[in-house]
């Protein structure tokens, strides 16, 4: 299953977001899947003043948090529907953004 993410600039909307995640738990059938929900709806908070801050596109912030996650190019690719050879474009422009040379700096450079 494709995951699909959402840029939700209204703090306000967010904040309502994440109220309904916390009082639909009990729907939710694993611990992994309702942590999962929660640390993607925090992390769209600080999305928008990332993309501000770094001057990536929505889609390289996206593979920023897929690059800190631990995935693979394959799963990155799986995940978003695009080529292999697409990701391996938008990680060269990020480093080239970010100004490093590999994940661990641009994922250090992005998150702090």
């Amino acid at each position: 299953m494709k995951e699909t993410t959402l840029l939700l600039e209204n703090d306000q909307l967010m904040d309502e977001l994440i109220s309904l995640l916390k009082q639909k738990f009990d729907v939710l059938t694993t611990d992994n899947q309702k942590d999962k929900l929660v640390l993607l709806a925090k992390s769209q908070r600080n999305r928008k003043s990332s993309i501000e801050k770094h001057g990536l596109s929505v889609r390289q912030v996206q593979i920023m948090n897929f690059l800190a996650e631990g995935l693979t190019y394959n799963q990155m690719s799986d995940q978003i529907g695009i080529s292999v050879d697409g990701v391996r474009f938008h990680i060269k422009q990020i480093y080239r953004g970010l100004d490093v040379t590999n994940s661990r700096e641009a994922i250090k450079r992005f998150f702090d």
